[in-house]
C-alpha cells in the first residue's frame, strides 16, 4: 500500500501510561498502518496489557529485544527493520497522538518533503492538559536544523520511498541526528501548524 505508515513504539516497564498511548494509536482516523511495538524485556505487566491489544487489532505487532538495552534507539531501529510501510513514524509508550494526526500529515508529503512534523502539548504527569504548546517553525532545512532540534520525535514521520530506511543511532539525541541525516539529502521538512500529539 504506497500511503501505508509503520509506527514504531519502543516500551520498558510502560504498564502505567502504554494503553493511553495504543488507544492513540488505534483512535486515528487515518486507518491505513501498522503499531510495531517493541519490548525492551520489560518486567512488568507490559506485555499482558500489549497482547490484549493485539488480540483485538491485528494491526499491532509486537517484537522484543534479546536483553534489556537501556536506550530508546535500539528498540525503535529493531522497528524500522520489521516495518512494511512507506512512512515511518514514532510514538514512545508514555505519548499520546490525537485523532487527526496521520489524517493531517500523510496529505503534505510531496516531492521535496522527505519529513512531516507538528507542534504538541506538553502535559503534567497526570496526563493534564495545560495549554504549554511546543510551537516549531512551518519548515526545516538541514541549515536550519543545525541550530537546534525542533522536530518533536513524537510528531515526526519520514518517507522511506525518498530517503530509504534511515536509523537513530546509539547516542544522545538520537532523533535529531536521524533528522539531520535525512535533511541533509537535499530534502525539506514541514510542518502541519497544528498539535498533533502530546
Amino acid at each position: 500500500m504506497s500511503n501505508f505508515v509503520s509506527i514504531i513504539m519502543p516500551c520498558y516497564n510502560a504498564e502505567n501510561t502504554i494503553s493511553n498511548s495504543i488507544n492513540g494509536i488505534l483512535s486515528q482516523t487515518y486507518k491505513y498502518f501498522e503499531l510495531i511495538i517493541i519490548d525492551d524485556c520489560s518486567i512488568d505487566n507490559s506485555i499482558n496489557i500489549i497482547n490484549k491489544y493485539r488480540s483485538i487489532d491485528t494491526r499491532i505487532k509486537i517484537f522484543s529485544t534479546e536483553t534489556n538495552s537501556g536506550s530508546p534507539s535500539i528498540p525503535r531501529n529493531l522497528g524500522i527493520e520489521k516495518a512494511i510501510g512507506r512512512f515511518i513514524a514514532f510514538c514512545d509508550s508514555d505519548d499520546i497522538w490525537l485523532p487527526s494526526k496521520l489524517e493531517e500529515q500523510i496529505p503534505l508529503f510531496d516531492d521535496n518533503i522527505s519529513i512531516v512534523f507538528s507542534n504538541y502539548e506538553k502535559t503534567d504527569t497526570l496526563l493534564n492538559r495545560n495549554k504549554r504548546y511546543i510551537i516549531a517553525p512551518k519548515y526545516a532545512t538541514y541549515n536550519s536544523l543545525l541550530n537546534g532540534n525542533y522536530i518533536g520525535n513524537l510528531t515526526g514521520i519520514y518517507d522511506t520511498e525518498k530517503v530509504g530506511r534511515v536509523y537513530q543511532q546509539h547516542i544522545y539525541h538520537e532523533d535529531y541526528v536521524m533528522w539531520l541525516e535525512i535533511l541533509k539529502k537535499g530534502y525539506i521538512a514541514k510542518n502541519t501548524n497544528t498539535i498533533t500529539a502530546l
